[in-house]
C-alpha cells in the first residue's frame, strides 16, 4: 500500500474528496496532487524534515525537527521559537502578513528542506488567526513548491490531538499540552525545549508555554497516525547525533 493511500485509510468514516484539498478526518491535506506519492521517497531516509505551527498573531508558535522513518532513530530538534506579531496594526493586513512573511523568509533555508508541514486549524470565529493560518498555507505552498521532497501540507484538528493523546476530561487543555509537551522533552534528553516551554510566561507573568507545546504535540499524534515512530517508539525517546 502506498504512503499516501495509507495515510488517507486509517481510521474510521474519514473519506477523501477527488478535489484538490483531500480530507481525512481530523486532517487536511492541502497540497497532494495526483501522483505525487508515487514520486515520494519518504521511506528510504533515515529522517524526514517536519515543520509544525500554530499560527496566530500574538502566540506564532513554529517547531522544526528532522523526525526518524521506520529506518531511522532519535530526533534531531532544529528550530523550536514563538513569536509575537503584535505589534503590527491588525486593521492593516499587509503590515501584518508581511511581518509573517519576513519571518518565515529568515528561516527559508531551514524551512525549504522539509517534507511534511503540520499546522493547527483555526476556529472560524477567530477571523484573524484564521487569515494568519491561510497566509502560512500561501507561504508554503510557494515556498515547496518546486522542493524535490514532494512535501505535504496538512492542516491538523486541536481537537483530534487532545483525544488522540487520551487527555483527561475536566483538566485545562492548555495546561495539560505544556505538561506533557514540556516532559516529553524531558524524558528524550531534549532539555533545551523543555526549558523554552517552562519559561515561556505572559506579559502578566503567568506560565504560558501551551502554544509551543501543541506544535510539539500535532507532531507526535500525525506519526501516530502514520504508524511511524512517535512519541511511544523507543526510536523518539531519545536526541539524534547530527
Amino acid at each position: 500500500m502506498s504512503w499516501y493511500h495509507q495515510f488517507k485509510g486509517k481510521g474510521k468514516g474519514k473519506k477523501v474528496k477527488s478535489d484538490s484539498t483531500h480530507r481525512s478526518g481530523a486532517y487536511v491535506i492541502i497540497n497532494s496532487r495526483e501522483g505525487d506519492d508515487s514520486k515520494r521517497q519518504w521511506s528510504t531516509l533515515s529522517h524526514v524534515r517536519c515543520i509544525s505551527i500554530d499560527p496566530a498573531q500574538k502566540n506564532f508558535a513554529i517547531r522544526v525537527e528532522d523526525r526518524p522513518t521506520p529506518l531511522g532513530s532519535g530526533i534531531r530538534p532544529i528550530l523550536f521559537h514563538k513569536q509575537c506579531f503584535m505589534d503590527d496594526d491588525s486593521s492593516n493586513r499587509w503590515s501584518l502578513f508581511s511581518s509573517i512573511t519576513d519571518y518565515l523568509d529568515s528561516q527559508r533555508e531551514v524551512l525549504k528542506q522539509a517534507h511534511i508541514v503540520l499546522i493547527e486549524q483555526q476556529l472560524p470565529i477567530n477571523y484573524i488567526n484564521v487569515r494568519i493560518s491561510s497566509h502560512v498555507i500561501s507561504y508554503f505552498i510557494s515556498l515547496l513548491k518546486d522542493s524535490p521532497n514532494i512535501p505535504m501540507i496538512v492542516e491538523i484538528d486541536a481537537k483530534h490531538v487532545k483525544k488522540a493523546l487520551n487527555f483527561p476530561d475536566g483538566v485545562n487543555d492548555k495546561i495539560h499540552a505544556r505538561k506533557t509537551a514540556s516532559s516529553l522533552c524531558k524524558s528524550r534528553g531534549d532539555l533545551q525545549s523543555a526549558q523554552i516551554i517552562d519559561t515561556d510566561r505572559t506579559h502578566r507573568g503567568t506560565l504560558k508555554g501551551d502554544d509551543l507545546g501543541d506544535s510539539i504535540l500535532q507532531l507526535e499524534v500525525f506519526f501516530m497516525h502514520m504508524n511511524w515512530p512517535n512519541m511511544y517508539d523507543p526510536k523518539c525517546k531519545v536526541i539524534a547525533s547530527h
